[in-house]
């Protein structure tokens, strides 16, 4: 655009043609001027979405046009715009194989190349995405959770009113924290794409013991101490490769982080225990004795090898020398007072 050109368009246009896109009920104000074209409030329908567009159009360096543009768009159809815009194709390819309906607020700005499409390197961009509803199937990313979990019904991910806080930023698309399900199975993903189609992410997935197989199950129960059917284990996945080639793996590093944090909260648990014991009138050395296992055992009873290795993690952090004067201690302020 020429830089000595100054006007204001106020624009109501039933149909516009652009490139192989067709825009309906354009309205809103286009203020060009010293090279820069301003969008305020610019309105129209495209490809069944309602988009509400504010920012810049800047020219004024030729070889690298750029755009800064606030962007919202209301109930489009999700593979709508996978098949029609080359961000979602590069950024989010998995997008192409999801059916439903999305809205999205969005702050985006980078440049524009000669044939006036992204230069997908240079996006960076902020905002929130809803997916009123949608569903996922038959996909690697579903088949090898599938394959990794042994289980049988988790052919399906469906979402419904998730809010999703995105960002684009040197090549990669990373979201928080967000929700889904796997069949029936709660299931938090949070994680990173690039333009490379290359995948980071992490899945929490709350799934009822009794429905894990034999050795998944196993490995579970060495870290949670639990054997019981109907308490729900936190899978804790690692989904990396490729999109065309996608990895899994389950993350005992992470598995181990939460019986820690299960263990630290039974010490905790354990040393109030020791104060109300002795609030009541116990000796300080048989409170100590309860807590690190030290009192008579009942040996009429079976050992539970997941019971014994939770017991076994308790008292590592118990038994530790510091803690326990730490503890002893304690108890000796409380007896005193």
């Amino acid at each position: 655009m020429p830089q000595n050109i100054d006007f204001v368009l106020h624009s109501d246009i039933k149909t516009v043609k652009m490139m192989d896109y067709t825009i309906t009920h354009a309205q809103g104000d286009v203020v060009v001027r010293d090279g820069v074209a301003n969008l305020s409030g610019v309105k129209f329908n495209l490809l069944g979405g309602a988009f509400v567009i504010n920012g810049a159009y800047d020219t004024r360096d030729l070889s690298h046009p750029r755009y800064d543009l606030a962007v919202k768009i209301d109930n489009m159809s999700i593979q709508q715009a996978a098949n029609s815009f080359s961000i979602i194709q590069k950024y989010a390819p998995v997008a192409g194989l999801a059916n439903g309906t999305f809205n999205t607020d969005f702050k985006i700005n980078g440049e524009l190349q000669q044939d006036m499409m992204p230069n997908l390197s240079t996006v960076n961009a902020d905002g929130l995405i809803k997916v009123v509803q949608a569903a996922l199937t038959q996909s690697k990313l579903v088949a090898g959770i599938t394959s990794l979990t042994k289980l049988d019904d988790t052919n399906q991910v469906t979402l419904k009113d998730v809010v999703m806080s995105a960002q684009i930023k040197d090549g990669r698309l990373s979201v928080k924290p967000f929700n889904v399900k796997f069949g029936d199975y709660v299931t938090t993903v949070s994680g990173s794409s690039g333009l490379d189609m290359s995948l980071a992410y992490n899945l929490k997935m709350m799934v009822p013991a009794g429905k894990l197989g034999s050795q998944m199950q196993s490995f579970v129960n060495q870290y949670t101490g639990s054997t019981s059917s109907t308490s729900e284990i936190p899978l804790n996945i690692g989904m990396g490769g490729t999109f065309t080639d996608p990895k899994f793996s389950l993350l005992a590093s992470e598995q181990k982080q939460q019986v820690q944090q299960a263990v630290t909260e039974a010490a905790q648990q354990k040393g109030q225990e020791a104060v109300d014991q002795l609030l009541k009138g116990d000796k300080p050395q048989d409170v100590l004795n309860n807590i690190v296992g030290g009192g008579k055992k009942d040996t009429t009873k079976t050992t539970n090898p997941a019971d014994t290795t939770k017991k076994d993690a308790v008292n590592q952090i118990i038994n530790n020398p510091e803690l326990k004067n730490k503890l002893n201690n304690l108890l000796k302020k409380k007896k005193n007072n």
